[in-house]
């Protein structure tokens, strides 16, 4: 099976063209860059039996528009399903202006200046709060935590599920509640941001639901609380994303990677024994972990699996 980036024509098939008007948030002619990565690792494109590998993609914006050769693989021929790309829309001088979320589909091309709000997509530029029909700012929801909003949002979400986006929250977070436990059937992807979310309960990630954790997000799981994670989960490979006395416990092979990094490992000759224990305990039912590159102290007997 070859090995390609999202955007090399001359190996992939099914590539689609990208295409719109781009405007910044004074609804002007946008120039900068388009950077775009998928939000798996890699993915199957189905059509030519090749690896997606998630590689950022970068086009120039000149006067809000893209370069006449630019392409992407469309999500709809990637396995595993309800893939979509980040979108980063970052200015001349290499400042990040927004972000954004496309699940790109069809035979092309894509007008990604004018695409229309789904369960995984918003249109345009995410400068405002609301996001769109599909799309939940937590912070536009009712509840005296965290876990009580991003419940709310994931209830407004039509019955095909969507995007809950919690970036707008910060510092420490709280679950008082499982946020998930009414979402059903719904598929929904929850952008954990830059936050602290502290449980002092059990909570249940349904296979429906898709976590992205990005640089910053923690989940602290008090002691005698388990994280059960039945969906899938991503996340940055430097970053702490698990903590507390508490367990993590994925129960599927949904998630393509586990680090140790994720556990507070560092790999810099510190002692890593105790995130790297609970990385391998984590990944009992066939995840498999991986050690980025560094130097790891271990200083007790490692156990494979919950005892």
């Amino acid at each position: 099976m070859a090995i390609v980036r999202a955007s090399e024509s001359n190996i992939g098939v099914g590539l689609i063209p990208l295409t719109g008007i781009i405007l910044d948030p004074e609804a002007q002619r946008f120039t900068g860059y388009l950077r775009l990565t998928l939000s798996y690792q890699a993915c199957r494109n189905t059509l030519a039996s090749n690896l997606i590998v998630a590689e950022r993609v970068v086009y120039p914006v000149v006067n809000g528009l893209l370069p006449t050769g630019a392409i992407i693989t469309p999500n709809d021929i990637l396995q595993p399903q309800h893939t979509f790309y980040w979108a980063e829309y970052v200015s001349a001088s290499g400042g990040l202006v927004a972000t954004n979320q496309f699940a790109i589909t069809g035979t092309g091309p894509f007008d990604i200046g004018q695409a229309q709000p789904t369960p995984v997509t918003t249109s345009n530029l995410s400068f405002n709060a609301d996001l769109g029909a599909g799309v939940a700012n937590v912070c536009n929801f009712p509840g005296a935590d965290a876990s009580q909003k991003i419940a709310n949002a994931a209830a407004s979400l039509p019955a095909a599920g969507g995007t809950i986006d919690t970036r707008c929250l910060s510092g420490n977070q709280v679950f008082s509640q499982d946020p998930f436990a009414a979402v059903g059937t719904k598929w929904i992807t929850v952008i954990m941001g830059g936050a602290i979310f502290t449980s002092s309960v059990n909570v249940t990630v349904p296979a429906t639901v898709h976590l992205a954790m990005l640089a910053g997000a923690v989940i602290s799981m008090n002691a005698g609380t388990t994280l059960t994670i039945q969906g899938s989960l991503e996340g940055s490979s430097i970053s702490l994303h698990f903590a507390g006395a508490g367990v993590v416990r994925p129960v599927q092979s949904a998630i393509p990677v586990l680090y140790p990094q994720w556990w507070g490992a560092l790999g810099n000759t510190t002692n890593d024994t105790a995130a790297i224990q609970a990385a391998l305990k984590a990944g009992v039912v066939g995840n498999p972990v991986r050690f980025p590159l560094g130097t790891y102290q271990v200083t007790t007997s490692l156990t494979i699996g919950s005892s």
